[in-house]
């Protein structure tokens, strides 16, 4: 321990410096957010006989009392009133510096409010500073201009360093107890404190020292377990226990070492020759490669506690709540940092900030836009792994440098590193590895993730070690071996076919420009690979090889630039989207089984209830051609007329006689000289069809209406 004073930094904490400057300034009410009575009555005994000023204490069940050392003295016994006790205060005549303590609740009271208004009028005149310490912040809206506010922090690093150095001292002098640590393991366990108070801290570790009489590098992640009490209050984080180690991690080598590069870089040195603090890492990649694990190795190497936030715990059905869940989640991070805040599949978590103004009420963009203000301007020592699945549904906005101090992909392990998966995993259950055959083994699974290799198969291992036993000549073991490389590439086609577009697209990503530009989706050549089935139920043409959609006219993938005619093409197109109509139809088959008889009855009553008034509704509108649009439509009267027939071939009939009648009338007309009835009938019946048949406008209509 007699290395680690240098480990002490020097100089006032800046709390307390802003705390001199507000009572230096004469402010009459300041109001201290702590829950730390005990720490805060040694600062402010300190600085009250640094200003030669009287300190008071003021509670609910003690009354107002005069602080004098380790010696207290009731002023009155009335003053446990609050408004008893402000008129007291307005009566001192000495300089004072006046603490209130859990005074919060009587601020709803009108008579209090009034009177702190007053108080506070009184002592500008003064030398007196009232201060009220309380653990949750309560002003009335009447004292927002009246009270300064100050946040006190937890506990440094310093004022760890003092009680750990009091806690060994006592230790010794008792000789009841060994301290096995050095000056950097002293430092860890330190650091381990942050975010506890003094009362907290103390309590760990005496913990640690009463568990085996040691205080050594083992305690360090007993103090940690101290911080699960103060994680599992928020209920907004969850404190992830650390049993893995970096060596669990198989492969991964480049992402190793800016880790290990990095191991030291939250120490106490590093603070104060002044490196940053790393921010944190994006993990991207194929799902069970590695990335929830690997989040979990970084707190073990670097001995910090490992938070992980669910986005979903984030969001509540109240106005402005996720907002303020997300501040106090990172509040709680930010308290016992150092730390690790691991945030898994985040594209999942902020799915709904695309459309989040019409989905809801931008509550997702206003959260994801505090979280990307924080990733970007956070001082806390809070390292961040972020991780996700599916790249494509990350915002553009979360990639940018300066959140993340690194962006790693992580794709399926190659040979060597599913040789170190495989080894892990046989020691890890106690088997020994020089038994098997890991070069074959890992040739034979190509295409499995290292999470697939470990869970995939219960019986995995009695399968291996019966390989390791017979030898690999047994045609059992070829069939196994080979069954593992069939599934194998069976996953590497189908599960990972997304991730294996990110080829296509870096290289898509090195093209001009202008190439770019000109490779549309949905142009292109026809090239004769229309699809005979439905137009309406095949809109696109897929490739076979990535799944990707085209044109029904390209002749090329848009993502993996494969040729897309050919027979076996069509075939497979064909074949594909027959399965998707046999799947429909097996649905709707299965949605009709599960109906009761009485739905189903409802259903087709409903359906008939529909067709009788849309069958109503068409034959109103054919027969009311006179309210419909009457005499302002410019159909001619009779074509309507012929309109209310029910069949084409009645209206052609009635058509035809209808010109057969115009005929004859205009010949009886003119060619019955010497009959002039006749002549005057043929002549009306003419006119009478001349205009029924003529278009129905306005100038038509004067002399007919």
């Amino acid at each position: 321990m007699e290395t680690l004073e240098a480990a002490a930094p020097a100089g006032t904490p800046k709390f307390v410096s802003d705390l001199d400057t507000l009572i230096r300034a004469r402010y009459p009410l300041i109001y201290l957010v702590s829950w730390e009575e005990q720490r805060l009555d040694a600062i402010l005994q300190d600085v009250a006989q640094t200003h030669g000023k009287a300190l008071l204490q003021w509670s609910v069940t003690r009354g107002l009392r005069r602080m004098s050392g380790a010696r207290t003295m009731a002023i009155s016994e009335q003053s446990r009133d609050p408004v008893e006790a402000l008129a007291a205060i307005a009566k001192l005549t000495e300089p004072s510096l006046v603490v209130l303590k859990d005074f919060h609740p009587f601020l709803d009271a009108p008579p209090v409010v009034r009177a702190m208004r007053e108080l506070a009028q009184d002592l500008k005149s003064t030398y007196t500073t009232v201060i009220l310490l309380a653990p949750v912040l309560t002003i009335p809206v009447e004292l927002e201009k009246e009270v300064s506010v100050l946040d006190v922090p937890l506990p440094s690093f310093r004022d760890l360093f003092q009680l750990l150095k009091e806690i060994v001292t006592v230790v010794r002098r008792g000789n009841k107890a060994r301290v096995e640590l050095t000056k950097d393991q002293a430092e860890q366990i330190i650091k381990a404190a942050q975010g506890l108070t003094l009362s907290e801290a103390e309590n760990a570790f005496a913990k640690a020292i009463a568990n085996d009489g040691v205080l050594d590098k083992d305690d360090i992640r007993l103090v940690l377990e101290e911080k699960r009490q103060v994680i599992r209050k928020s209920g907004l984080l969850e404190f992830v226990g650390m049993e893995q180690e970096l060596a669990h991690v198989g492969g991964l080598d480049e992402l190793k070492g800016w880790l290990n590069g990095r191991t030291g870089a939250f120490s106490e040195p590093a603070r104060k020759f002044g490196l940053p603090a790393p921010k944190g890492l994006l993990l991207l990649g194929v799902q069970g490669c590695g990335k929830s694990l690997t989040a979990k190795a970084i707190a073990s190497v670097w001995s910090l506690p490992l938070l992980r936030l669910d986005l979903g715990r984030i969001f509540s059905s109240l106005i402005g709540s996720s907002e303020e869940n997300l501040r106090r989640a990172i509040r709680v991070a930010e308290s016992v940092s150092p730390a690790v805040l691991w945030i898994d599949e985040i594209e999942k978590g902020l799915a709904g900030n695309a459309g989040a103004a019409v989905t809801d009420s931008g509550v997702s963009a206003r959260v994801f836009g505090s979280l990307l203000t924080w990733l970007q301007e956070k001082t806390a020592p809070v390292f961040v792994v972020a991780t996700a699945n599916r790249i494509d549904a990350l915002p553009p906005e979360l990639l940018r440098k300066g959140r993340f101090d690194e962006i790693f992909f992580i794709d399926l392990p190659s040979a060597a590193e599913r040789r170190e998966i495989f080894r892990i995993h046989i020691v890890r259950r106690e088997r020994d590895p020089a038994a098997f055959d890991l070069d074959a083994l890992s040739t034979a699974a190509e295409g499995f993730s290292g999470s697939e290799i470990e869970h995939d198969r219960d019986d995995l291992l009695e399968q291996l070690e019966q390989v390791a036993e017979r030898g690999q000549g047994n045609v059992e073991d070829r069939d196994f071996l080979l069954q593992l490389h069939r599934d194998g590439q069976h996953r590497r086609e189908q599960d990972h076919r997304g991730v294996r577009g990110l080829e296509v697209l870096r290289e898509l990503a090195h093209r001009p420009h202008h190439e770019l530009a000109t490779t549309a989706r949905f142009t292109g050549p026809p090239s004769g690979m229309a699809l005979e089935m439905d137009h309406g139920e095949q809109p696109f043409l897929r490739c076979p090889r990535c799944e990707a959609d085209n044109t029904r006219y390209a002749d090329r993938c848009v993502n993996c630039q494969a040729p897309l005619v050919g027979d076996d093409v069509r075939a497979w197109n064909e074949r594909l989207w027959a399965e998707r109509q046999a799947q429909r139809a097996r649905e709707h088959a299965a949605r009709q089984e599960s109906r009761s008889e009485q739905e189903l009855l409802q259903q087709n009553r409903m359906l008939g209830e529909a067709l009788a008034r849309e069958v109503g509704e068409r034959e109103r509108a054919r027969l009311s051609w006179w309210w419909s649009g009457g005499l302002r439509d410019p159909r001619p009267i009779g074509v309507r007329l012929l309109g209310m027939l029910p069949t084409t071939r009645a209206r052609i009939v009635a058509g035809a006689v209808a010109t057969a009648s115009f005929v004859g009338a205009a010949l009886l007309a003119f060619g019955a000289r010497g009959h002039p009835k006749l002549q005057i009938a043929g002549f009306v019946v003419g006119l009478l069809l001349l205009v029924l048949f003529s278009p129905n406008v306005p100038r038509y209509r004067r002399w007919w209406w």
